[in-house]
């Protein structure tokens, strides 16, 4: 009778066992295999037999970054309503309605009561600047700030970020996107230098990050400065750099720019930083990035993955086409 029990005990921990939530298969589907419908659906299972605090807000984050690139994927389709349901019609600091248990925000903002995760606030921060684009330019305005904090919160408040590149993606695109002092605190410099920083932090195992190749080449080819005038700048950004190394993470990587540059040539470009101009760096940073895809597309995981590759690497070609 007592092996009778102990064989019951094993099996029914083993079925507990292959039970477990496994981050790293929700995260394959994800960013290897780009199948967003598949990893929402384990997601949705997972938190079914979810026991933990900790496993409820490790799931949830996730369902909130799938649910918002779902979204993102299909927003074409769908109507101004939809997609604000999706992504959760709120600001950084609302609470869900009631009705609500399905949107992009729900699912950040329930991870965060089960516990704190910069994840969880990261993509919190994403879903209301979504919302933000969808209602038009001065709602992302009133909106920039909170979500600054957020994003803000996620890199200085954790002791690790493993995904850091995310938030410092969504830090370029607002001091990118908004005007300048006294009505805003935007700033192309800033946000190219958290642009540089979100590539230097960037996942290459399981990305491509053809978007953040894009996103830095175009923001240095409009600003369009020369070699003399980037070693001058770089020069000054590298004194403020060193000035602001007591300050919080996120003012000091204001000035991240002028640090890379005198590290020498960074990984896309076969130059110092000093000695090209913006536009032959930008041109350089397309190259790389198309480069970058050619090797990983015939080991694509699939055939979704191996569309948004390509995907990417035609944007990336029309606009180094545009440019020569």
């Amino acid at each position: 009778m007592k092996r009778t029990i102990s064989i019951v005990a094993l099996l029914l921990v083993a079925l507990m066992v292959s039970a477990a939530f496994d981050s790293a298969k929700s995260d394959r589907l994800f960013y290897n295999e780009n199948d967003y419908e598949a990893d929402f659906a384990y997601l949705s299972e997972s938190l079914k037999s979810a026991s933990s605090d900790s496993e409820k807000a490790e799931i949830l984050w996730r369902m909130s970054r799938t649910r918002l690139t779902l979204t993102d994927s299909n927003k074409e389709s769908m109507t101004e309503d939809e997609r604000l349901a999706a992504y959760g019609d709120y600001g950084a600091k609302d609470k869900p309605s009631s009705g609500d248990t399905q949107s992009a925000f729900y699912y950040a903002y329930t991870s965060l009561q089960y516990k704190e995760t910069p994840n969880a606030y990261h993509w919190q921060a994403s879903a209301v600047g979504r919302a933000g684009q969808e209602h038009g330019a001065l709602n992302s305005l009133g909106k920039a700030d909170p979500m600054r904090k957020l994003e803000t919160k996620a890199l200085e408040e954790f002791s690790s970020f493993p995904l850091e590149t995310d938030s410092w993606y969504v830090l370029a695109i607002l001091y990118r996107s908004l005007p300048g002092k006294p009505i805003s605190f935007g700033s192309d410099n800033y946000a190219i230098s958290y642009m540089r920083k979100c590539i230097m932090t960037q996942d290459t195992e399981n990305r491509t990050n053809g978007t953040n190749f894009l996103e830095l080449a175009e923001e240095l080819w409009k600003r369009d400065w020369d070699a003399k005038k980037r070693s001058k700048e770089f020069a000054s950004m590298l004194k403020s750099w060193n000035k602001n190394q007591k300050s919080s993470y996120t003012e000091m990587n204001k000035y991240y720019e002028g640090y890379l540059a005198s590290q020498g040539s960074p990984f896309w470009v076969a130059a110092d930083l000093s000695s090209i101009s913006d536009r032959q760096e930008a041109i350089a940073l397309l190259q790389y990035g198309i480069s970058v895809i050619n090797y990983k597309l015939p080991k694509a995981s699939g055939s979704l993955a191996k569309e948004k590759m390509e995907e990417e690497k035609a944007k990336l070609e029309a606009k180094l086409a545009e440019w020569n």
